[in-house]
């Protein structure tokens, strides 16, 4: 459901949001004129697991750059997110699970288990392929909104003409800016009798009957098309298939013959809980103990029951 508005009724809205700040109409322009971000550098996690396993330590890491706005700007974000975007998400399609309430890598994984075949794909710099004329287009065209409405909202959810990954409004924008993308993919998927799932930029098909080499690539092919016309680009590096003869992971959640987790992190955690409860220094403290076993729970209950055993952690 897409909320009537125009530019006075949002800034009178912004206007309540910012009382405690004693906000005016010109502080609301002029976070859409000249928003501030801050910038954080990451090393991503791959980079991170390289090293760790003994790999060239020497090669340059890999950076994600996150742009943290200013303390208004998000609180001005986050009303967007709340008061417009969030009421709109029934035009997204059932097979988007990143980002969108009631969904999550376990609503992700679910519908390719038992499959034989899973081709996994990564969408390249995804928040960045948005910008700020998709956004302003999506407000426009989709929302119906006025013209100076629809470049104001734009604006203060872009940065540098581009969906900035920090940004509160960012994944559900980009959710909604790749609808489009997600018909298409469904489409082909229909046609070939695979599964399609999106978490933001992790593309999943699976197959439940055996497809041979020739098929997969062709599909891959074909994936990869749609994907260019609708305007974002598949990182070719991360494109993988796996078969039942082998272990098939869908977000990070193993999905051969129901949904778990994989075994080493149980073992890992395992270990983890033991020294805890021996009183042995351990790498990772009593709260990410207690997240990782949150994570095994939500993923499959029996196998938190299993991996504490006779432990007093719960």
């Amino acid at each position: 459901m897409f909320i009537p508005l125009t530019v006075d009724a949002l800034i009178a809205r912004l206007l309540v949001v910012g009382q405690r700040e004693k906000w005016t109409e010109k502080t609301i322009w002029a976070q859409a004129r000249r928003p501030r971000y801050k910038e954080i550098r990451i090393q991503k996690r791959s980079s991170e697991r390289n090293i760790l396993a003994g790999g060239d330590s020497e090669v340059e890491p890999k950076i994600r750059i996150i742009h943290e706005p200013s303390f208004w700007l998000k609180k001005i974000q986050r009303y967007i997110l709340n008061m417009v975007l969030e009421p709109a998400t029934d035009m997204l399609m059932d097979c988007v699970c990143g980002c969108v309430q009631g969904h999550s890598i376990v609503t992700n994984a679910r519908p390719h288990v038992g499959a034989r075949v899973r081709i996994h794909m990564d969408l390249k710099d995804f928040f960045p392929s948005v910008s700020v004329q998709r956004v302003y287009t999506l407000f426009y065209k989709v929302f119906k909104y006025e013209t100076g409405l629809a470049w104001l909202l734009a604006n203060l959810c872009c940065y540098l003409d581009r969906l900035p990954q920090g940004a509160p409004t960012s994944p559900m924008l980009a959710n909604m800016v790749a609808t489009p993308l997600d018909w298409g993919l469904t489409r082909i998927c229909r046609n070939a009798g695979a599964v399609y799932t999106r978490y933001v930029d992790d593309l999943t098909f699976s197959f439940r009957n055996w497809v041979p080499r020739e098929f997969r690539n062709e599909f891959i092919r074909r994936a990869t098309r749609i994907v260019g016309v609708n305007g974002f680009k598949v990182n070719a590096e991360k494109t993988g298939v796996a078969t039942q003869k082998r272990r098939m992971s869908v977000t990070g959640v193993v999905v051969n013959s129901g949904l778990s987790t994989p075994r080493e992190f149980r073992r890992n955690l395992r270990a983890a809980i033991f020294n805890q409860e021996a009183g042995i220094p351990s790498v990772d403290s009593a709260e990410v103990v207690r997240g990782k076993l949150c994570y095994v729970r939500m993923v499959s209950p029996r196998q938190a029951i299993s991996t504490l055993g006779k432990t007093t952690v719960r």
